[in-house]
């Protein structure tokens, strides 16, 4: 059972906002090509959350991450042979590049917290989950993939 029903994308957005409001307390930080690595960052971060998403799609298996005990099939290639979390990789990085391109001195706190809060809130519920589905096949996956990156 997940400790929260709060989907992680609606989570980032509103770590999006904290990084948002925080800029009007601390005053942003500025740097030539700013607005590029932070581009460079939302790309790094949607493409292995797209990809993800297309696998699951193609899979015919639940995108849902409320309820993972609905999975059909444990995906262990594409861009699951690197991170176990691809998509939470993904937000990271959202975050990464929203914290570069408002300049928000806040990112160095709030993306650890983020990460901690869906280590705790999501992944680790989601992994009690895949050990129930898929047992031995998805302690094998545990031993060879990364749970991030």
């Amino acid at each position: 059972m997940l400790k929260t029903k709060i989907p992680p994308p609606a989570i980032a957005l509103i770590f999006i906002a904290l990084l948002y409001l925080s800029t009007y307390l601390i005053p942003a930080f500025r740097f030539d090509y700013q607005t590029i690595l932070a581009m460079i960052c939302l790309v790094a971060g949607f493409s292995p959350a797209g990809i993800a998403f297309f696998q699951f799609k193609k899979r015919d298996t639940t995108i849902d991450p409320r309820k993972p005990e609905n999975s059909t099939e444990l995906i262990v290639s594409g861009v699951f042979k690197y991170s176990r979390n691809p998509m939470y990789v993904g937000l990271t990085m959202v975050l990464v590049s929203a914290s570069l391109f408002l300049g928000a001195w806040s990112g160095l706190v709030l993306i650890p917290v983020f990460i901690l809060l869906i280590n705790h809130l999501q992944i680790l519920p989601e992994e009690e989950a895949m050990k129930k589905l898929f047992g031995e096949q998805y302690a094998e996956y545990c031993k060879n993939v990364r749970r991030w990156i």
